[in-house]
């Protein structure tokens, strides 16, 4: 603690949401199904169910290696069209498995992303959730969605606080007269 702030981190994964590389190139991108981001046009392929289980892992262990560093708080980022964002979204989320189709299959992910954090970091850390209250993106959750995610993340408990921020496509900033995202 420095000056009695909190330091808290963000685990998250940028699936689609990847900027072009600095010699050019297009990342090498996954998502929960095959598509392209809006915002930088990345395409992405669908991740198996083994690549799921295995990224849940890999965020548990980040959250790990956070708690073992001294941060007092981990936030799990479910934003800006970040990996876990379209997962929720029925818009995206077009797999044909157990984390999509109903609300509670295409939440799956998330709560088992928050399980296995407070599984690796136990119950005295706080975890918090960032989610986009409106994407103001044609591929995003509706607000509609989104208070229902937060209505299941609030009944599931084990969440200490929701973080709620916003996302914009390249033409929803330039219709509002925001600069573009550029690297």
């Amino acid at each position: 603690m420095l000056h009695g702030c909190k330091v808290f981190g963000q685990v998250f994964h940028l699936g689609l949401e990847q900027m072009i590389e600095v010699d050019g190139r297009r990342a090498a991108a996954l998502g929960p199904s095959a598509g392209v981001s809006e915002r930088y046009h990345v395409s992405g392929r669908e991740m198996s169910v083994g690549i799921v289980r295995q990224l849940i892992e890999q965020f548990g262990n980040a959250a790990q290696r956070m708690k073992t560093a001294g941060f007092d708080g981990i936030e799990v980022a479910a934003s800006h069209g970040y990996l876990v964002a379209p997962f929720l979204a029925p818009s995206v989320n077009r797999r044909t498995d157990e984390y999509s189709g109903s609300f509670e299959n295409r939440m799956r992910f998330l709560m088992e992303i928050l399980s296995d954090i407070r599984c690796k970091i136990g119950s005295n850390m706080p975890v918090g959730v960032r989610i986009s209250g409106d994407e103001l993106a044609s591929d995003g959750l509706t607000s509609d969605e989104v208070l229902a995610v937060c209505d299941a993340l609030e009944a599931h408990g084990g969440v200490a606080y929701l973080d709620i921020t916003s996302r914009a496509s390249r033409q929803a900033r330039a219709a509002i007269g925001m600069r573009p995202f550029e690297k």
